[in-house]
């Protein structure tokens, strides 16, 4: 709940499991989410501060928790010089994030507009911030300049990446019967899309979901939110899988609204953490 701060034993321990490339996956993720139900205020600015700190070096599958507390920070809960201060070290940990491009533009607008009535610094470095590249015409020359390298792939190397833990796809993906099920199964991927495809679902997978693979936001009557794959539905209930691997089950009578989001359950901004090489031989592999 994002009604107080965690004690300075219980934040630490937990940015040092977000902090940590050698903490599991799901830890690490599931870590970022519990600092991102923080409510910052005068009385922990410190850790305020430390969490901007993280985001600098959050990967695509932290940064969204970990800049929640900043999306609904009250303004009256902190000292405007404060608050100056403080949202231009967040827009500065951003423009060097791993995780910035899966940043999107409307997340951007929302961190400003925290900031936008007390701390006018602030809220200008923040709206200079773009999440991912959003046109067709962009997207191709992306994806133009990155098919070129394809032929050096390594399918050896992009095997090992693809189950490395900063890689985060056996995650999610299956390949020969090891990895995760929350996606679709790319065992045989490499048999039925062209190279050109593989890069592009792995660099804008929101471009083209995979149908059955849809993320759904459901938002409750108490105001709550939940983003996920539907796993299955009764006629109580709807039962959702978040990219942390939870199973949420949600009463009908309790939700007031189930929208298909328009962004893939897969985070964009992958390619940042990647090299060129690297991208080249993810794709050899599958």
């Amino acid at each position: 709940r994002n009604d107080k701060a965690l004690d300075g034993d219980e934040f630490t321990f937990l940015a040092k499991l977000v902090r940590d490339p050698a903490s599991p996956i799901l830890v690490s993720r599931r870590a970022a989410h519990a600092l991102g139900h923080l409510r910052l205020t005068t009385t922990n600015l410190g850790q305020a501060t430390e969490l901007a700190t993280l985001v600098a070096t959050a990967s695509p599958l932290q940064i969204a928790p970990l800049l929640r507390p900043f999306e609904i920070l009250d303004p009256r809960d902190c000292p405007p010089g404060q608050l100056d201060s403080l949202g231009v070290q967040l827009a500065a940990a951003l423009r060097k994030s791993p995780g910035r491009g899966s940043l999107r533009p409307d997340q951007a607008a929302s961190l400003a507009a925290a900031f936008a009535s007390s701390a006018p610094k602030a809220a200008t470095a923040l709206r200079t911030l773009t999440g991912p590249i959003n046109t067709s015409g962009d997207r191709e020359a992306k994806l133009s300049s990155l098919l070129g390298l394809v032929e050096s792939g390594n399918a050896s190397r992009g095997r090992v990446l693809f189950h490395a833990n900063r890689a985060t796809c056996a995650l999610c993906h299956r390949v020969h019967g090891e990895g995760g099920a929350l996606g679709p199964n790319l065992s045989k991927i490499g048999g039925i899309r062209s190279r050109k495809d593989l890069l592009e679902a792995i660099v804008f997978p929101s471009a083209t979901v995979v149908n059955g693979f849809e993320a759904y936001l459901v938002t409750t009557t108490a105001g709550a939110s939940h983003t996920g794959l539907v796993q299955r539905e009764t006629a109580e209930a709807v039962y959702l899988r978040s990219t942390d691997q939870r199973l949420h089950r949600i009463p009908r009578k309790q939700i007031s609204r189930m929208l298909r989001s328009p962004v893939s359950a897969m985070p964009e901004g992958l390619d940042g953490i990647f090299s060129d090489q690297e991208l080249a031989d993810l794709v050899a592999f599958l």
